[in-house]
């Protein structure tokens, strides 16, 4: 009896003990989960196509325009992807997809192509709705230049809706040789597929997952296949929310998940906007030294400039010394360019200097720069990160010619700033730019798809300006130049 007695107490007590040991468990236990998060809704935007297995994916600038986050519909399902590098200018864009594998395209330089060959689109012909199934068309190759033969594009004639705008152009090989974009009544007008390398420049290893050239002709159905398996339905939120930026006075727990605002450059106020234009600090602020790849002719360039001053006036000028062989190679010369200068495209401005030379000719312009597809920008860029997108008229020695404003093929301005052909007094000379009179030839390859003039196209993308300055052809002997100035004017 004692023992059935001990047996209960024992029970008793480990029961006791279990729940002592139970209830500070159940105390801990975490809340409920709170209900997913449900999947942003999205609306169909256009097609493309993934050029790696890994994951990397091209479309149209206009595809993705102002978009924050976007999606690609793929094999029937969705996968997330973020911008990796794009070139509005050639309305290209390449996107980076999560996960993977995933079939993809050969990309092939269309300089083979011949007016006639048969060529090929895929894509998505409709966008009504996500569940709709990629289409091929098979068209023949009209011209290799684009409207007014802008060597960016191609002519074709192939049956192509609006769904399928950033998709693939193909060879009779089945590679890639354009990305399906402009249309004019029955000529499309893709994007050359040669703007899709220079993308890769600030990704190591993205070129590692290209396929080779496919060199020998396929049947249409087995370059359908390929299409189709690569082609992807590019997709972005119906409501993309701005995100919050970081106000002032918030405490760190009341700002997680907020950022820093852009930095925003400093912008002029008056007089010239060029730093050490008149050569006072030497060559600080100029850029006189080329050695980066494709710069192997002005490797020597150093040696030609140099800062001197007047012995009479005490005014400091640049010299750059030229002899036949630096001046007489067509497009080389002696040549020195300003670090660029942040500027608003929606002001006017006026280039001015002094110069006289004993041999070389002299060209002084101002070009206009926007940021090269993949630089984040900061607030001191250095020439090789932007991309030239602008020239003014430009100041020189010798008789009025024939100079341009805005793309050479396109633009007529007669003269500029002559410096009156006095090579050994000083001269003065200067022009005011841009000069929208001048803007007349009209084009529809901006992103808006309104009609605008070529010049102010071009100059509407300019973020920086610098000038260039070039000693070239004449005789051997120096160029001297002092007193550039930019400045803006009403």
């Amino acid at each position: 009896m004692q023992s059935i007695k001990q047996n209960q107490g024992l029970a008793l007590a480990g029961s006791l003990l279990a729940a002592l040991l139970l209830a500070p468990v159940a105390a801990q236990q975490p809340p409920p989960a709170a209900p997913a998060k449900p999947a942003p809704a999205y609306a169909p935007m256009g097609s493309g196509f993934f050029i790696t297995s890994n994951g990397y994916f091209v479309t149209c600038c206009r595809v993705i325009k102002n978009a924050e986050e976007l999606a690609i519909q793929y094999a029937g399902r969705v996968v997330n992807a973020k911008v990796a590098a794009f070139d509005v200018e050639s309305d290209v864009a390449v996107l980076k997809a999560e996960g993977g594998p995933f079939a993809c395209l050969p990309i092939e330089d269309p300089q083979n192509l011949v007016v006639g060959d048969a060529i090929y689109a895929a894509g998505f012909p409709t966008l009504a709705s996500t569940g709709a199934a990629p289409g091929f068309a098979a068209g023949t190759l009209k011209g290799l230049t684009g409207p007014r033969d802008d060597p960016r594009f191609l002519a074709v004639n192939v049956a192509v809706q609006g769904g399928q705008y950033g998709g693939p152009l193909l060879d009779k090989n089945g590679n890639v040789v354009g990305i399906v974009g402009l249309a004019n009544a029955a000529t499309h007008y893709p994007v050359k597929s040669l703007f899709i390398d220079p993308l890769f420049d600030t990704m190591a290893d993205a070129r590692n997952g290209f396929l080779p050239k496919r060199e020998a002709q396929q049947p249409s159905k087995q370059i359908e296949q390929h299409a189709v398996a690569a082609v992807g339905l590019v997709m972005l939120p119906i409501k993309i929310v701005p995100r919050p930026v970081a106000v002032a006075g918030y405490s760190p727990e009341h700002s997680a998940g907020f950022k820093e605002p852009p930095f925003t450059y400093k912008y002029y106020e008056g007089g010239n906007l060029l730093f050490n234009g008149s050569f006072s600090n030497g060559l600080d602020g100029w850029r006189y030294k080329y050695d980066l790849d494709g710069e192997s002719w002005y490797t020597n360039n150093h040696n030609h400039v140099q800062v001197i001053t007047d012995e009479t006036t005490r005014q400091t000028m640049l010299k750059l010394s030229g002899t036949h062989k630096e001046l007489q190679v067509p497009g080389q010369g002696v040549k020195v360019d300003a670090f660029p200068i942040p500027v608003k495209s929606t002001d006017k401005f006026k280039l001015s200097c002094w110069a006289k030379t004993t041999g070389p000719d002299c060209r002084i312009l101002a070009y206009g720069y926007k940021w090269k597809p993949g630089i984040k920008p900061h607030p001191k860029p250095i020439l090789p990160e932007l991309r030239e997108c602008y020239h003014s008229v430009q100041l020189y020695f010798s008789a009025a010619k024939l100079w341009r404003e805005g793309p050479a093929q396109y633009s007529t301005q007669i003269g500029g700033g002559d410096f009156g052909g006095v090579k050994r007094e000083w001269k003065q000379a200067t022009v005011i730019f841009p000069d929208r009179s001048k803007w007349k030839a009209t084009t529809t390859s901006d992103m808006t798809g309104r009609k605008i003039s070529i010049g102010e196209e071009k100059w509407n993308s300019v973020e920086f300006l610098s000038i260039h300055l070039v000693a070239i052809g004449g005789s051997p002997g120096d160029l001297l130049v002092r007193d550039l100035r930019i400045e803006k004017v009403q």
